[in-house]
């Protein structure tokens, strides 16, 4: 039986396996590992819908003669949802801002999808988002009157809707100029752990809500840094080969995302000393280290 890949065979055994599903789930491994998405299934040229996985899942493979399947890159896949998240929230927003009430109707009803669970949709991208957040946005998706007039008022939903617009417009630049992304990123960091280093002195001093905000800024950007790296690793030839062959990237990667993990644990326990030391020893010198290594043109 061959197993192709976009027109290209595929060197798997098959051992183990007795149905579909279970060759899907080998195969499905191989793809997520190498940042693909399965779009598209046929069996011996019968063409196989991917939502049905339960009408076809079970079927023996004996006597299959070829599995072709298509991908597509993930981040590929991420770029179009967030262009569709994206251009729905905007004509929305037009359409609420100016009281064209018809306009909002028709957008409801011809982006049926994004309109019933725009939620979840941007939950998908935003997975941190906290309790609560976007909440008069989200109460009215899916009914097209109060989504032209919604209870909380106009305002209030135009206002959330300016909260999301630039998140999601940041996530597209990650994407589609990481060069410039990482080198704006690295650059704030940089600029800030002078002052990260000064934290368990605010707080031994009783200025937690600055060394909170401090701290906070720093992680955040650290995570932006982490969620553009691979995109310039796609982007950037050199610095590909030093992240996906290399040893030294990946390790700091990790390293760091074990450190902030322990930074979050000893702010819980309120340690202002253990906090001091990560950042001072562990978490600085790593970061500093990390962006020592990015491209030359995208460094601070």
């Amino acid at each position: 039986m061959r197993v192709l890949i976009d027109d290209h065979p595929l060197d798997v055994t098959i051992e183990q396996e007795e149905t579909l599903s279970e060759v899907l789930a080998g195969v499905s491994e191989f793809l997520t590992a190498n940042g693909m998405i399965l779009t598209a299934l046929s069996v011996d040229n019968d063409n196989l819908e991917l939502d049905s996985l339960s009408e076809w899942g079970s079927r023996s493979i004996t006597g299959v003669n070829e599995i072709r399947l298509a991908t597509q890159p993930q981040w590929e896949l991420i770029l179009t949802h967030l262009h569709l998240v994206g251009g729905f929230i905007h004509a929305w927003r037009e359409a609420l801002a100016s009281g064209d009430s018809a306009a909002v109707t028709r957008l409801a009803e011809e982006q049926s999808d994004l309109a019933r669970h725009l939620e979840e949709h941007v939950g998908l991208i935003f997975t941190d988002l906290p309790d609560g957040a976007l909440a008069n946005l989200f109460s009215v998706t899916g009914d097209a009157t109060l989504m032209a007039n919604p209870p909380a008022g106009k305002r209030a939903v135009l206002s959330e809707m300016d909260q999301l617009v630039p998140l999601i417009e940041q996530r597209i630049a990650e994407i589609q100029t990481p060069e410039r992304v990482v080198a704006t990123v690295a650059g704030l960091i940089t600029s800030l752990i002078p002052h990260v280093q000064e934290v368990s002195i605010l707080l031994q001093t009783g200025k937690d809500s600055d060394a909170m905000s401090l701290v906070v800024r720093f992680t955040e950007l650290t995570e932006k840094l982490f969620r553009t790296l691979p995109h310039l690793a796609r982007a950037h030839e050199g610095f590909r080969e030093r992240y996906l062959d290399g040893e030294r990237v990946p390790a700091l990667i990790s390293s760091l995302n074990e450190r902030l993990h322990e930074l979050v644990d000893a702010f819980g326990a309120q340690d202002s000393v253990l906090i001091g030391d990560l950042l001072e020893y562990e978490i600085v010198p790593r970061i500093a280290e990390l962006i020592a290594v990015l491209p030359g043109d995208t460094g601070p």
